[in-house]
């Protein structure tokens, strides 16, 4: 959440959501966050459902960080799995993303929309699910040729999104899912990233000895 967010172009530009004083306060609530595994959304709604980005914004966005198929040391891998094969769970065997807050490779945000403040659900695809979204966050062009996505500072939550290895990635039928494509995209190194780990210490909390079963039947190793 600390990348610096290009300028904006069109709508957004008058948008009530750059306001200083809700970036400021989205700033201190990320760094309030839980751990990952600590809680979750719902968790999140009944300590601070009454103030931004919830209590303004019914369609919220949640910008992209992509990871691809650069391979991390073992250790570093199997690091806290706690027996558990990490290599056949995308979320711990790959570290390494795209540029936080670039188009590049991360494309466009998803969106958490709260149905109860929405009068109908019209669905316009997978990333701004309704026109309240794209009317807050149109999809066009900046000035300077950069893609409108969702700057980092005004988004509270992101979505960490994996390429993974080729077998899952080429098993999809779809004519842009080439292996030269696969290679290409997948070969992207701006770090390390370990937010999303803790999951399955917290996993195998609350599982016990039945953690490699339960893996097991929701079709992991």
């Amino acid at each position: 959440g600390d990348e610096p967010s290009p300028p904006a172009s069109g709508r957004e530009d008058a948008s009530p959501l750059r306001r200083p004083w809700r970036r400021e306060r989205l700033a201190r609530e990320r760094e309030r966050l839980p751990r990952t595994g600590e809680a979750n959304v719902r968790d999140l709604l009944n300590a601070a459902g009454d103030g931004p980005p919830w209590s303004d914004e019914p369609c919220r966005p949640l910008p992209r960080l992509f990871f691809g198929s650069r391979e991390s040391d073992p250790e570093e891998v199997e690091r806290g799995a706690g027996g558990v094969e990490a290599r056949a769970l995308d979320t711990l065997r790959y570290r390494r993303h795209a540029e936080k807050g670039a188009f590049a490779h991360n494309f466009y945000d998803k969106a958490l929309v709260d149905v109860s403040r929405v009068s109908y659900l019209h669905v316009i695809n997978c990333h701004r699910i309704l026109s309240l979204c794209n009317n807050v966050r149109p999809y066009k062009e900046r000035g300077d040729g950069r893609r409108n996505i969702t700057p980092m500072d005004m988004a509270l939550l992101r979505v960490q999104h994996y390429m993974g290895s080729w077998e899952s990635y080429g098993n999809r039928e779809d004519v842009r899912r080439t292996r030269e494509n696969y290679d290409l995209l997948g070969d992207v190194d701006f770090g390390a990233d370990d937010d999303i780990r803790p999951w399955i210490s917290k996993f195998q909390q609350i599982f016990g000895e039945n953690s490699k079963h339960m893996l097991r039947k929701g079709g992991w190793k």
